[in-house]
């Protein structure tokens, strides 16, 4: 996957987590993402270490079941 595959897969994930507001599973991301899980996977802890570097106010939070935006 190129950087900017990556890039945009990012900002997807980030946009439908914040959208639905709720806890998500990593298949239904991957489904509305029309991609496999397991870059999706690998793009949200991407996305989680940003939010922790960046000491943002949004959390990535990664549960045993979903990840959640909040």
């Amino acid at each position: 996957m190129l950087e900017t595959q990556k890039q945009d897969l990012r900002k997807q994930l980030e946009a439908v987590l914040f959208a639905a507001g709720r806890k998500m599973a990593v298949d239904e991301l991957a489904r509305l993402c029309r991609t496999t899980p397991a870059p999706v996977q690998q793009q949200l802890q991407e996305l989680k270490n940003e939010y922790e570097a960046k000491d943002s106010s949004l959390l990535l939070i990664d549960e045993a079941d979903g990840w959640n935006l909040t």
